[in-house]
Formats: C-alpha cells, sequence, structure tokens
C-alpha cells in the first residue's frame, strides 16, 4: 500500500503537488500535517554585545509592594503588585512616585517595602548595575529601624544591605562585577532588589505613634551582554525557533538559499505566522525539485519549523 501511495505521488506534476500541499497547510494543524512535529519552543536570539536598560513592567519585570504590621528584615514580602498608575511612574524620573504607608502606635511596628524583579533569562549577561531614585519619610514618635537599598543574592537565598535611602529624593546606583554575576540570577533568570522602611513607635502615655513611606521614583537595571550564538544548531528531525531579526522580509526561496550556503540537508520548511497561518516549501528527493510557497515572506513574529536529514548549523548569512 505504501509503495503505491508512494507511486502514485511520483506520478503527479508539480503543480498538483504544490496544490496539494496547500490546501493541507491552510486546513490542517500542524500536527497532522507532520505527526512528528514538536510544539513550538521560541528561541529568541541573544541581544549583540553591547547594553540594555530594563525598566518595571507588568509583562516582564514586575514590580511589587508590601506593608506590615511587624519588623521585617528584607523587601521579600512586597507581594501585591504595582498598579499600572505605579509602573508609569517607576519608568522614568518623572517627579512621580509609587509610594506605599502603614503606621504603628505603642510600641508597635510598621514596614513598608518595595520589590523589583527584573527577568534576564533571554540575556548573556555579564555585569550590571543597579539604579534606584526616591526616598523614604518618617514622622510621629518613634525609633527608624531600618531604610535599606538591598539585592537578593540567589545562590544563598539572603538579601543584602547595599545602602541606605535619605529623606530627599536621590539616585543610588549599585554595581555588581563578571565575577559575581551568577550568584544574583536566579535559575529562571530573576533578578531582585528592593527598598525596606521599618521603624517602632515608642511606647508611653498617652499612646505614641508614628507614620512611615517608601516614594520610588524610578527603578532600573542596566545590564551589560555579551556575546550572541552565531548560528541556530540543527539537530536530524524537527527543528523549530522563532525567526532571527535577519531573516525577516527574506523569502522562503532565500531562506533556502541561505541554508544552502552552510550545506544544511533539510526536507521541510514550514513558516507560522502569529494568526495561526502556515507556509510550506519541501524538497522532493524523487524529483529533486522544490515544492510549496517559495515566495512566503518571513516575519518578526514567525516560527520556524525546519526538518533535517542530519545535524547542521545555520548562520543565517543570506547571499
Amino acid at each position: 500500500m505504501a509503495e503505491k501511495i508512494k507511486s502514485r505521488w511520483r506520478s503527479l506534476p508539480s503543480w498538483a503537488k504544490l496544490a496539494l500541499i496547500i490546501v493541507l497547510a491552510g486546513m490542517l494543524s500542524l500536527s497532522a500535517i507532520l505527526p512528528n512535529l514538536p510544539p513550538p519552543v521560541p528561541q529568541p536570539e541573544t541581544p549583540p554585545t553591547g547594553t540594555a536598560s530594563l525598566l518595571p513592567s507588568s509583562s516582564d519585570n514586575p514590580a511589587y509592594y508590601g506593608i506590615s504590621s511587624s519588623a521585617k528584615t528584607d523587601p521579600s514580602f512586597a507581594t501585591t503588585e504595582f498598579t499600572d498608575w505605579d509602573y508609569g511612574a517607576v519608568q522614568s524620573d518623572n517627579g512621580k512616585y509609587a509610594n506605599d504607608t502603614e503606621s504603628a502606635s505603642n510600641g508597635g511596628y510598621a514596614s513598608v517595602a518595595h520589590r523589583f524583579t527584573f527577568n534576564v533569562s533571554s540575556y548573556d549577561v555579564q555585569n550590571f548595575t543597579i539604579h534606584w531614585n526616591g526616598y523614604y519619610s518618617f514622622s510621629g514618635t518613634g525609633a527608624l529601624n531600618r531604610k535599606d537599598i538591598m539585592i537578593k543574592n540567589q545562590t544563598s537565598g539572603a538579601w543584602i544591605d547595599i545602602g541606605d535611602m535619605s529623606t530627599s529624593d536621590s539616585d543610588f546606583t549599585y554595581s555588581i562585577s563578571q565575577e559575581d554575576t551568577a550568584d544574583f540570577i536566579s535559575s529562571s533568570g530573576l533578578i531582585e532588589f528592593g527598598v525596606l522602611l521599618v521603624g517602632r513607635a515608642q511606647t508611653g502615655f498617652p499612646p505614641k505613634s508614628i507614620t512611615i513611606k517608601v516614594y520610588s521614583d524610578m527603578a532600573e537595571l542596566q545590564i551589560s551582554t555579551g556575546t550572541p550564538p552565531a548560528y541556530s544548531a540543527l539537530q536530524a528531525g524537527w527543528n523549530n525557533f522563532t525567526a532571527w531579526t535577519v531573516d525577516v522580509g527574506h523569502t522562503l526561496a532565500q531562506v533556502n538559499m541561505s541554508l544552502a550556503l552552510d550545506n544544511v540537508n533539510w526536507t521541510v520548511i514550514s513558516l507560522e505566522y502569529s494568526n495561526g497561518t502556515r507556509a510550506v516549501l519541501v524538497w522532493e528527493q524523487d524529483t529533486n525539485e522544490y515544492i510549496g510557497q517559495e515566495g512566503a515572506v518571513v516575519e518578526s513574529s514567525c516560527t520556524f519549523y525546519i526538518h533535517c536529514m542530519e545535524a547542521g548549523e545555520w548562520y543565517h548569512n543570506y547571499p
């Protein structure tokens, strides 16, 4: 039966083969067309050597605040995410402040913290510098216990005191050298720093009270990045990854030529767009011809699925 199917396929003219491929690509899921196709695992290219500036955002680099009536020792209790207004305030040094308040009386404690997390999982971080701008206020009768700027050592789990907030708007920066960088990046690629303010109200009669407040005007992570991978490592079988910037704007025919420069032995190239539509180019080994949508253009959100007969390296160079 299989030989009959192969014979029938070989006997079809090229236009008929192309029509069948396009129909299948439009009507069926990739898993139906290509049963062994793996699920997409986007692997964006690493940014080039240089610097990058990351700011708090709800999508990639969430920030949190916390208030407590107990004496805290680090900002980890800040687990309530910033509001949209707060994010707008801390994304630039604009005189707007994400601010939070706590009060205590008659010997009680008050703690306020802001915690900033930055996802650097897609960067080859060589070293980094944190930047925080803001201040604190303290009013009432009592003692100020902590006014710390802190960073988390992800290897030990400990928060390290690296500086103090002041009572007037001021900038603070702190750099981590290359040899220590790995200790401050978690296994999931997070770098965390924050600010912590703790006070205690004086005891007595009549009862004394305090109010403490943290103001954050800007939080930023500046990173120095290493050299990006020079090529996509292709294995025998199916490979999938997000299109590189250099691929965008090229057709599948040009992708084929780029693969040929590196002697990549491929049989199928499938391009999946963000709206779920697909373009397919197939190498017909029996007739030594290409069948498919050679004019399909790569877009920035595309995912490549490339089936190879053997392992190879694709350097994404175009003639």
